[in-house]
């Protein structure tokens, strides 16, 4: 069974958030979606790919992040491509070894993971379908 949920994150002006706790961009018209596939696996992508740059000592670097694959307490998989000052080095739809290195030494983020990996595994048991598609 997959279960699949999409949702639109931005409008027609897209979001920015930026600070000295770091700079946020998603670009306009941008739609997550998230799916449990086959084996539990938690995939979450994005139709473009968001901007986040750290705040302190690495506020130079950055990532664009396009797509996630979670399963078994990690990241397996992350696409997407670090970027200096805005700029992508490679593309930011391709796998990266460093992108999910990073991901994965980060506990808060592997706990939300896991959570909604949790949460989407519970909720595909209790509803029993195989497709539930939202807005």
């Amino acid at each position: 069974m997959i279960t699949g949920v999409g949702v639109v994150l931005t409008g027609a002006s897209g979001y920015q958030s930026g600070g000295s706790g770091g700079y946020t961009s998603i670009a306009p018209n941008t739609i997550l979606g998230v799916s449990l596939g086959a084996g539990g696996a938690l995939n979450i992508g994005l139709n473009n790919p968001l901007y986040f740059k750290p705040g302190g000592a690495g506020a130079f670097t950055g990532a664009y992040i396009s797509s996630a694959t979670f399963n078994n307490g990690s990241f397996s998989q992350v696409s997407g491509a670090v970027a200096f000052e805005g700029i992508p080095f490679g593309s930011r739809y391709t796998p990266s070894s460093y992108l999910a290195n990073q991901f994965n030494q980060n506990s808060s983020l592997t706990n939300v993971a896991q959570l909604l990996q949790s949460t989407a595994q519970l909720a595909q048991s209790l509803v029993g379908c195989s497709v539930v598609v939202g807005h």
